[in-house]
């Protein structure tokens, strides 16, 4: 007599919700955060950008405490105005007033601050107020293509 195996199938879900992607700045944000004095030269931060592959540069003082940002467009706006001189400090060109996110921030939030502000990063400084990382809108449409794949 030959014996049969019922399987039974359920469709009940887990009551544990399903992480649908990344939700927040620490998810996706840059923990490789390259970084320049105020005091450094404009030729050490191209050198950097060429280095890294990296657009934007946080521009830290002598306690480690965030001073700016830099990005290659900073001296490429500058060159094309034939104001920047190689030896230029990178304080005279870096951006001092610069909006931040936290590790938990929410990215919708983090999207709100860069689409508004029209701006391409966000330094990103943990609960003691130092810089812990970088999202970019390249991070932000990685994690938006996570979210999308993940459906």
């Amino acid at each position: 007599m030959e014996q049969r195996t019922q399987v039974q199938s359920s469709t009940a879900r887990s009551s544990v919700p399903r992480r649908l992607g990344p939700t927040t700045v620490g998810d996706v944000m840059t923990t490789q955060v390259k970084s320049v004095s105020p005091d450094a030269s404009v030729e050490e931060a191209m050198a950097l950008f060429d280095e890294c592959m990296f657009r934007h540069l946080v521009v830290v003082d002598a306690d480690g405490r965030l001073a700016g940002v830099i990005c290659d467009r900073d001296v490429l706006r500058q060159a094309v105005k034939g104001g920047t001189h190689r030896a230029a400090k990178v304080k005279e060109l870096m951006t001092r007033e610069v909006a931040t996110a936290t590790p938990h921030m929410g990215l919708k939030t983090a999207i709100d601050i860069v689409v508004f502000k029209k701006i391409n990063c966000l330094p990103v400084l943990d609960g003691g107020g130092e810089v812990c990382g970088i999202i970019t809108t390249t991070d932000l449409l990685g994690g938006f293509h996570e979210m999308l794949s993940r459906g």
